[in-house]
């Protein structure tokens, strides 16, 4: 089981808490620190109830603190993980053109097919014209 929203397991031993419109699971901490800036749940984006929300709002000012920062952190970790997806998903389609012999072509890759079938269809085209004359 992953945290919707810092996508790291979500352990046994860790508080987890649970949308109750969506039912995804996420780190209660890093739930909470969504909630101090966002009345909706971050995956289904329903809106939360007051009784809910007011269950995770922080007590005190230093677990307000601590709960911001975690937010900071996250949101490097969110810029973190689009560009570990942006490097994988160029991996796997290199992987999947070797695998399959796909190679990307360029212009001159395909002028070199083009062009003798442009030829081609142009030498049909004089021949079918004097024919026809």
């Amino acid at each position: 089981m992953r945290c919707n929203i810092c996508y790291l397991p979500i352990q046994e031993i860790t508080s987890k808490e649970t949308c109750p419109r969506c039912f995804n699971e996420f780190h209660r901490d890093h739930f909470a620190a969504w909630l101090l800036s966002h009345d909706y749940c971050p995956m289904c984006r329903e809106p939360l109830s007051d009784a809910f929300r007011e269950e995770l709002r922080p007590k005190t000012e230093n677990e307000r603190k601590r709960l911001e920062q975690s937010l900071a952190r996250l949101e490097g970790i969110g810029d973190m993980f689009k560009h570990l997806e942006s490097k994988q998903k160029k991996r796997i389609m290199a992987q999947r053109s070797r695998e399959f012999g796909i190679e990307r072509t360029g212009f001159k890759d395909y002028l070199k097919v083009a062009f003798p079938v442009i030829l081609l269809v142009l030498a049909i085209f004089v021949i079918v014209i004097a024919i026809n004359e």
